[in-house]
């Protein structure tokens, strides 16, 4: 009961305002940086995931500003929530941050199944570990977080159309099959299409993984 009450590290509540402000349309490129600026930890593993082979920029970004010229405001936006993401995992194993990244990738790419948001899904797989990286559980750590009540009731475990993506990996990652098919079946869902999704998704997350490291 004494967390009830516990307010969170001041550099979760940055990092929660820099999640709010990824989230606006178009994106306030000034308020960004200067956030961003105020957490060292979070420029210096942006920047580096900027200039890792992943992104494909053909020089050296060296500011937050000429990153989000470098990569276009959408990639931005994901390789910010990647960083924030690292950051959150801390001193956790790298394998729960690695099956974050795998469900954010997935989420995203599928979603055009279901005709969903690509990145509100790509959140919702990259957020959905936070109770492993945070050693919370997500019915304390979900209200903080600036996200559509759809997302946010995705992560607290509502069955609703946002978590349809997720809940069909989810049984991929247990091995429960008769789930998998049913899940698959009852939203309409190509499975050989996000079995194929899911492949790239691994193989994007540990080289995203890898550049985060």
């Amino acid at each position: 009961m004494a967390s009830k009450n516990r307010r969170p590290p001041a550099n979760q509540l940055l990092r929660i305002e820099i999640l709010k402000a990824l989230q606006q349309h178009p994106m306030d490129l000034p308020k960004v940086s200067q956030l961003v600026k105020r957490d060292g930890p979070l420029a210096y593993q942006l920047l580096r995931l900027v200039n890792s082979p992943l992104w494909a920029v053909r020089q050296a970004v060296e500011s937050i500003q000429t990153a989000l010229m470098a990569v276009g405001e959408d990639a931005f936006r994901r390789i910010a929530m990647l960083a924030i993401a690292s950051q959150f995992n801390g001193d956790q194993p790298p394998e729960i941050l690695c099956m974050a990244m795998v469900r954010g990738r997935f989420c995203e790419v599928a979603a055009s199944q279901l005709d969903l948001d690509p990145f509100s899904q790509y959140l919702l797989g990259l957020l959905s570990l936070l109770p492993a990286m945070q050693g919370q559980p997500m019915c304390e750590v979900a209200p903080t977080l600036p996200l559509s009540p759809g997302i946010r009731e995705a992560l607290m475990g509502t069955t609703n159309r946002e978590r349809v993506l997720l809940g069909w990996l989810e049984h991929c990652e247990r091995g429960d099959w008769p789930a998998y098919d049913a899940e698959a079946r009852h939203n309409a869902l190509n499975e050989q299409e996000l079995a194929k999704i899911y492949v790239e998704a691994v193989a994007w997350a540990e080289a995203a993984l890898h550049s985060a490291g």
